[in-house]
Order: structure tokens, then sequence, then C-alpha cells
């Protein structure tokens, strides 16, 4: 495992591994692929809502009503781009993740247009297209639970509690966040702790035990992380709906509890530590960490700073993994790196700098300049986003040749 210091050789890179030999076609590029559109368009117009926010844009407020631009803007984070990486790597790792077959291609496929149909017909300023789209992402959604649930059913019973169940349950509660009203802070919060947190409980034991040496939680740990896991769904449902702060509190104090021992029974900070200074133990550090800090500001402050908590979550737990593991591998699934090592950690810890500068309130000294300072992270925003997505995006371009050459070669046959 390459580990790196912070020495002069920081910046150089060992050549790329070669690139895998495919057993079977790969899927996981066709969801990403369409999870970096998604992207696009959610955070361009996420950065419009914030510099909106900021008074920047006031000469354009009104033009479209901000209230309505959030709520697609949360729509296409949480359900499109979220969505698509978290099935890509469900689909893709299940059989990994779970001992069991893959699904069958020619399903996962389907979905997939499904779920691109969705986000496009969401684009559509009518309210039946609205209510299409959603029926159309819903039905590709719980047509992707059926499929992980056949996976679950036809994989390792010791996994079933404590990865299987958490896959399902997070990709149902997707479909469900479909129908709700994202841009109200409240069901944002839901939909996060449901959705993309609960899929990366489950899927990151397979890169903690794997990669770094950790433990999965299986058998009795993994129901016992079930058993948790069943008490912070039901808590978080009854403070959406209830939205008073003993209610946010007591969900942060069950999620915190959870979230402990997650950390303990899985061994991550020993593993971590294993793992050196390397992109993937920061993605894991921060996406696995950033809960636990939401978890403890709901138990401190209810439902105080629902916003804040809410992209902490968002763009710290959620995001840092997706970069991370998506680099990983589509580099070893294309023979060549998404972005270096040494330069994917750079892009890490500049994206937490942006994470703070979202989620933390700016200095009284700060806020006087600023018009002076503003610019700067606006354009780190821009590159961050534009480095990594031309770097991907040409990995899974190779990836999807190479699939396509396979089926060729697989007919010829």
């Amino acid at each position: 495992m390459m580990r790196y210091r912070l020495t002069g050789r920081f910046f150089h890179s060992a050549p790329p591994p070669p690139a895998m030999v495919f057993n079977r076609e790969p899927l996981m590029q066709r969801f990403w692929g369409s999870g970096l559109l998604f992207m696009v368009a959610g955070f361009g117009l996420g950065l419009w809502l914030w510099l909106e926010q900021q008074g920047w844009l006031s000469g354009w407020a009104g033009v479209w009503p901000y209230h309505d631009l959030r709520a697609v803007h949360a729509s296409w984070q949480i359900v499109y781009f979220t969505g698509a990486f978290l099935l890509g790597f469900a689909l893709q790792a299940g059989p990994h993740l779970l001992g069991s077959p893959p699904p069958p291609l020619p399903q996962a496929l389907k979905l997939l247009g499904l779920f691109q149909a969705g986000w496009l017909l969401s684009w559509l300023p009518f309210t039946l297209a609205w209510d299409l789209s959603r029926l159309v992402t819903t039905v590709a959604l719980l047509w992707a639970v059926w499929l992980l649930a056949g996976m679950v059913r036809s994989g390792l019973p010791a996994h079933r509690a404590g990865i299987g169940l958490p896959l399902i349950g997070g990709i149902a509660a997707l479909a469900v966040a479909v129908w709700l009203p994202l841009q109200q802070p409240q069901w944002g919060l839901w939909a996060l702790w449901l959705g993309p947190v609960t899929v990366i409980l489950a899927a990151a034991q397979q890169l903690i035990a794997n990669v770094l040496g950790g433990q999965r939680l299986i058998d009795q740990n993994g129901r016992w992380f079930a058993l948790l896991l069943a008490g912070c769904w039901a808590t978080t449902t009854r403070a959406a709906v209830w939205n008073d702060e003993g209610s946010w509190r007591l969900a942060g104090a069950i999620w915190t509890v959870t979230l402990i021992g997650y950390w303990i029974r899985t061994g991550l900070w020993q593993a971590l530590r294993r793992g050196g200074v390397q992109s993937l133990t920061m993605a894991l550090g921060c996406g696995l960490a950033v809960p636990l800090v939401a978890a403890l500001w709901l138990l401190l402050d209810g439902n105080a700073e629902q916003d804040r908590v809410l992209h902490l979550l968002a763009l710290g737990a959620v995001v840092p993994l997706i970069v991370a593991v998506t680099a990983r591998v589509a580099t070893f699934f294309s023979g060549g790196y998404v972005l270096p090592e040494p330069w994917l950690i750079v892009v890490l810890g500049a994206w937490i700098g942006v994470i703070l500068l979202r989620v933390l309130p700016p200095w009284p000294s700060m806020a006087i300049h600023l018009d002076q300072w503003l610019p700067l992270p606006v354009a780190l925003i821009a590159l961050l986003l534009g480095v990594w997505v031309n770097g991907l995006a040409r990995r899974l371009w190779i990836i999807q040749t190479r699939a396509r050459a396979m089926r060729a070669n697989a007919s010829n046959d």
C-alpha cells in the first residue's frame, strides 16, 4: 500500500497499476458518468443559490424564485447526484459486499435509463412533469431495491443484517425522499441520514476490511448494528415530522451511540492509522467522522442549525468519499490515474476548506471584506470540480470502451 510523507518527493507519483482483467462487464461507469452530469448541474445551481444568499446576485433576485430553485437543488444533489454514485457502487461491488452473484446487467441498465429520464423530466417547469419525474425515479430506485434484495437473499447470511439491510434501506429511503419537500432542512436531513449516510456505513465496511485491514459488522455485531440503525431511523423520522428541539436531540443521541459503536467495532481508528497518508484514509476519516460531528451537533443544539448540519453531512460525508472511491476504482479498472495520488490528497484537503467555509459562520472581520475574499473560494470550487470531473470522465470513457470491446468479443465467440 502506497503511503505518502510530507517530504520533497510528496508530489512524485508511482506508475499507475495495470488495468484489471474483467471477469464480467462492469456497469458502474454508466451510473457514475450520469452522476457527473447530475453533479455539475446540482453544484452549479447550489453555487448560484449561495451567491444569491451572499448578495452577489441581487440584480437577478426574483428571476427564478429562490424557494423553487432550492427544491430543485436539493433533489438533484441528494437523489440524483448522490443516488447515481451510490447505485453504481452498490450494484458493482454488491457481490463483494454480500458474497452474492452480480445483478443482471440488462436490468441494471434499464433502471439507469429510468433514473436518467426522471432527472431530465425534472427540468421541465410543469407540475405534471415533476410528478412524472418523481414517479419514474421512484420506479428506478425500487427496481434497484429489488435487485439488491435478491443479492442479499443469495449472499452470505452473516452479511445480511449489518451490510445487506442498510444497503436496501438506504436506497429505499431515497425512493421515499423523491416525494418529500427536501428544500426544508428537516426533510433534507432525513433524506441524508436515512439514505446516503446509511448506505455509506454499509458500503465503507468493504474498504475498511479489504483495504485497511479493519473488520466488517457481521454475525452478532451486524445484528446489533442493524438494531441501533433501526433506532436511528425511527428517531430521525419522528424528529423530521415534529421538527422540535427535543426530537432532534434524541435522534442526535442515538446516531452518536451508533456511530461510536461503528468506529469501535470496525476498528476504524486503527485501520486509518495503518493506512497512513493517502486519499482513501482521508476520505474515510472525513466521511465517517463528519456524521459523528453532525450527530453531536444535533445532540447539543437540537434543530437550531439545521441548514449547517445539512450541508456538513452533504459536503463532508458524501463528497469526499465519492471523490476518493471513484478515483481508486476507476484507476484499477482503466489502468490510469483520475488524478495522481498526491494531487488527490491536495484536492481533498482543499475540499475540507470548502466544507468549513460553507458550514462555519464568517468571522466578523471577514464579513466586512466579503467582496474581496469571496472570489477565491468560488474559483477554488470551480477548479476542484473541473479537475476531478475531467479526470474521472476520461477514465470512465476508457472503462466503457473496454466494456464494449469485451461485449464484442463475447458476441464473436
